[in-house]
């Protein structure tokens, strides 16, 4: 009998004795297991295991009877005390001795019965499936999986599965990650960053998220020097004039100019009953402001020359200048901000309506280059893909030398487009090739792919 018993090659997972030779196992030896033997027979030293096990230290399992319904996972015995909680898998019942804690390590030698052994206090049955048992009694008692528990005559220690969390304990988990992954984001963001403009005598204007050279203007107009915004279309000049008059808490006028913009444009006129008819340009330099000369190198230069007196360096002493109801003392708020697409030289490849203009008339503004900020571009918009398409093609269009103009304002109306659900190609068509030769359309996506 004892010759056919079968020896299961473990590691001790607590500390143990062995059956035969009485060595001590400790927690992570390795050492032999068998779940036929007797209570206190079944753990064996490694020099030991093939010693023969007397006929009376081994029980038999009996045939399971496939009809019966799984026993209860409780062990009752007589004497003695053991209790402990496990789910798992259980063999065949064999018939005990006693009551044994339902766990490992309840054992007069110390050794602990294999996992799945749902031996019960008295008598026999078969136990399958998982449970949770309490067990009381003296003698030998198994439970089918591993517990916690103290018998009799030995301790040990194994843990039970984790209960399943709660509701509550998922979405606490669920918030923490989330709270962590938004800190780990924010850590990474570069967010931006402050920028005041302090001007002496007046309060400090924030900048923050505007085009890089609008601090420079808006220190200019605080100071009240005429500036001239030199830049490609759609580089964000009036706007730029716009929101620096409405941060240093001023008016804002704005007059496009052109060939045809007369004398009477600028000045005002009287009309056929007497009446003087005021113009934008005077409600500024009388009431203060800020005053967009929008379009300035499409003006006729004879017009614009006009405007000099008006238009010039503050010394201290306001100005005077001429209307046709009479003469206008300057108010000290007074300052212009002229915007065009050249230095006032004439006309170019792209610019070809442009105009000279007048050297007295240049030599009255500090002039600033407005070029495209595609940091600022992009803040403008949410659709990044979009935006990184259109800066690649306008920097494909300025490499290879073609006459067009590609735009922020391509960016902005694009993405308008395409979430509205326009094809992409057929939004490049409308806001960014604009009636550009195919040939040129062509080269340029050839030098984006």
């Amino acid at each position: 009998m004892g010759q056919v018993v079968k020896w299961s090659k473990i590691k001790s997972f607590f500390n143990g004795k062995c059956s035969v030779c009485g060595r001590t196992l400790a927690k992570g030896d390795e050492g032999w297991y068998c779940r036929s033997a007797v209570r206190g027979k079944r753990l064996r030293c490694p020099s030991c295991k093939d010693a023969l096990l007397a006929e009376s230290d081994i029980f038999v399992r009996p045939k399971p009877d496939r009809g019966a319904p799984a026993p209860s996972a409780e062990a009752k015995g007589g004497e003695g005390a053991g209790s402990g909680t496990g789910s798992g898998s259980g063999g065949e019942g064999a018939p005990g001795a006693g009551g044994e804690s339902p766990v490992p390590g309840s054992g007069a030698d110390g050794s602990a019965p294999a996992p799945g052994s749902p031996d019960s206090g008295e008598g026999a049955g078969e136990g399958e499936g998982s449970g949770e048992g309490e067990g009381s009694g003296g003698g030998a008692g198994e439970f089918p999986d591993p517990g916690s528990g103290a018998g009799a005559e030995g301790e040990g220690e194994a843990e039970s599965p984790a209960p399943a969390p709660s509701g509550a304990d998922v979405e606490a988990a669920i918030e923490k990650a989330v709270k962590k992954a938004v800190a780990k984001a924010l850590k990474k963001a570069v967010l931006p960053k402050r920028i005041e403009v302090v001007v002496p005598g007046r309060p400090a204007v924030d900048a923050t998220g505007q085009h890089k050279s609008f601090t420079e203007l808006l220190h200019l107009l605080a100071l009240r020097q005429h500036v001239w915004l030199c830049g490609p279309a759609g580089s964000g000049k009036t706007e730029a004039a716009r929101t620096a008059a409405e941060k240093l808490g001023l008016a804002f006028y704005a007059q496009s100019v052109c060939e045809q913009t007369s004398l009477f444009h600028m000045l005002g006129n009287r009309t056929p009953t007497g009446e003087y008819s005021r113009s934008l340009f005077r409600e500024a330099f009388e009431h203060g402001g800020v005053f967009l000369l929008d379009e300035i190198d499409a003006g006729n230069s004879n017009v614009l020359t006009v405007l000099n007196a008006g238009v010039r360096i503050k010394n201290g002493r306001p100005g005077l200048m001429a209307f046709p109801d009479g003469m206008v003392v300057e108010h000290p708020d007074f300052v212009v901000c002229a915007a065009g697409n050249t230095v006032g030289r004439g006309a170019n490849r792209v610019y070809v309506g442009r105009n000279p203009i007048d050297g007295a008339t240049i030599n009255r503004f500090a002039f600033m280059d407005w070029d495209y900020d595609e940091g600022w571009e992009r803040s403008l918009v949410s659709n990044g893909a979009w935006c990184d398409r259109v800066q690649a093609l306008r920097a494909a269009v300025t490499k290879l030398g073609i006459r067009h103009i590609v735009s922020p304002r391509a960016t902005i109306a694009g993405e308008r487009l395409l979430a509205s659900g326009l094809a992409q190609d057929r939004v490049e068509e409308l806001v960014v090739w604009q009636g550009l030769d195919a040939a040129s359309v062509g080269r340029v996506k050839a030098e984006v792919a």
